[in-house]
Parts: structure tokens; C-alpha cells; sequence
């Protein structure tokens, strides 16, 4: 903060409100699946780690 200032609390905010748009880009089916059926998301993740082996 001594060197970006304001500028480095734009960077952070920005980086903050990025996290959530990159995971919903990586896992559109579960993003909402785990507030919604969490049992289901489970299966879901399994599923997905089972195709990858």
C-alpha cells in the first residue's frame, strides 16, 4: 500500500470481485448446485472425479 495506494485498493477490490466469476466459469452445472442440493454436489464432484481417472 506504501507504492499503489489507491491504485493497490482498486487492484484488490477488483481481484476480489474476479474470484467468483472465474469459479462460476470452471463449474457452471455446480457453482449454484452446492447452496441448492449439497447431497447432489457431492455426487456431482464424484461423478467428475471418476471420469478424470
Amino acid at each position: 500500500m506504501k507504492y499503489l495506494s489507491y491504485a493497490g485498493v482498486a487492484l484488490v477490490v477488483i481481484a476480489l470481485l474476479a474470484i467468483p466469476q472465474i469459479q462460476y466459469r470452471l463449474d457452471k452445472k455446480g457453482y449454484f448446485m452446492i447452496t441448492e442440493d449439497y447431497e447432489a454436489y457431492k455426487e456431482y464432484k464424484h461423478m467428475q472425479s471418476a471420469e478424470v481417472k
